[in-house]
């Protein structure tokens, strides 16, 4: 079944069992937007929801940021990591919880996929550091988000996605080519559309519609991008997790070009990626 961008936008607009971002994440979003928000406001927002404030505090004292005291207070990991950082350890939680539920297609692992989606964030922000890049967290959460698309096709169009499956299985076609010539349309394109749902910061959706070829990005987001664009490639070698499909994409030049990475240097990368990675384990299991 052939469909296009705009059915995409009109059919997740109405459709009322999508995941949706709870009102709370909405509303620590919309506050961190506001220049006269305090610690005060979030800490307030975020302590509604008990569940909420347990898997923030329980990643924030992970090892993954590797503060040498328990931090446990809500304000005082506001103080410490800042706005940003807290809205999407909180935007974090919320998506784990999308990717736990259920598989509908028994042939595709929805935890498998949740590891190779927490590689490419801590990855891409490990990249995103090397580079100074200013919103290394927006990077994080571009990371968590790219292949959410992917969740959205086996929800909405269940048959067609078992059609996808099937062709990517033989080994010869990458998702987005199978999905491509099944659907007219990729998971980058849907879970762009996804992204702009929620009300997500654009340079992010962007970022996630354009992780496949970031050479076709806007300028002022072509580093996001590629950030997330390599992190992808380095995980897949890695075999950290599963997209779906197991090959390997070609990295684009440009992209070489902007991370100034040399080949001799690429088994030190891969090792700072798998000890990353380890790092990041409860980010694979918040509860």
């Amino acid at each position: 079944m052939k469909i296009d961008v705009t059915e995409v936008r009109n059919t997740i607009k109405k459709m009322g069992d999508l995941p949706s971002l709870p009102m709370i994440v909405s509303s620590i979003v919309q506050l961190v937007k506001n220049p006269k928000t305090s610690a005060a406001d979030i800490t307030r927002v975020i302590s509604t929801d008990p569940a909420l404030t347990a898997k923030v505090l329980k990643l924030v004292n992970s090892a993954y940021y590797g503060f040498p005291r328990e931090i446990k207070t809500l304000t005082s990991a506001i103080m410490i990591l800042g706005f940003n950082d807290v809205k999407n350890l909180a935007l974090s939680a919320t998506v784990f919880e999308i990717f736990r539920e259920d598989d509908e297609a028994v042939e595709f692992s929805r935890k498998k996929l949740w590891e190779h989606s927490v590689a490419v964030a801590v990855t891409a922000r490990m990249l995103a550091n090397i580079q100074k890049y200013r919103e290394p967290e927006e990077v994080f959460i571009a990371g968590l988000l790219h292949d959410i698309g992917k969740l959205i096709i086996d929800h909405l169009w269940h048959d067609s996605f078992l059609a996808i499956l099937k062709v990517i299985n033989s080994g010869e076609k990458m998702m987005r080519s199978a999905e491509q010539e099944i659907m007219g349309v990729t998971h980058s394109e849907i879970g762009a559309v996804l992204c702009e749902h929620w009300n997500l910061p654009p340079a992010l959706c962007k970022a996630v519609l354009h992780h496949h070829n970031p050479s076709l990005a806007p300028a002022e987001i072509f580093p996001i991008t590629a950030f997330i664009h390599a992190a992808d490639v380095f995980s897949r070698i890695r075999k950290i997790g599963s997209g779906g499909d197991d090959l390997i994409p070609r990295l684009e030049k440009e992209v070489w070009y902007f991370l100034r990475i040399k080949p001799e240097n690429l088994d030190n990368l891969y090792l700072r990626i798998d000890e990353e990675v380890a790092k990041a384990e409860s980010f694979l299991d918040i509860k």
